[in-house]
């Protein structure tokens, strides 16, 4: 889920865009996967400094089949809020995708390739 837009006087930071796991032997995306960090928020009154954004999160995928024709993955960091007579809040870094295909399995050990 993608984090919320902070409030306050001096702008407050967003939240961080959380994380999303799937694992599965098949998996097609249709649409969009997300884990976006929040805006930060702008600064009420002055002089205030703006919210820094939320950092985007981490998706993570194992699968023996992956299909994402069509699809939206992302992990984005967001912009900070506005400052009032003092500095702007500074944008989140982004987070990470991570796809991982099944090689060998043979219980209880796996053995996974980074793609």
């Amino acid at each position: 889920e993608n984090g919320t837009t902070g409030a306050g006087q001096h702008g407050s930071g967003g939240g961080s865009g959380g994380g999303i796991l799937i694992n599965s032997t098949n998996v097609t995306v249709s649409g969009t996967v997300r884990t976006n960090g929040g805006n930060g928020s702008n600064a009420s009154g002055s002089p205030r400094m703006g919210g820094d954004g939320g950092a985007g999160g981490r998706i993570k995928i194992f699968y023996g089949t992956l299909n994402t024709t069509g699809s939206t993955i992302m992990a984005n960091g967001s912009p900070g809020g506005s400052g009032s007579g003092e500095r702007n809040g500074q944008a989140g870094a982004n987070g990470t995708i991570y796809s991982v295909t099944t090689i060998v399995c043979i219980a209880p050990i796996c053995n996974f390739q980074v793609t």
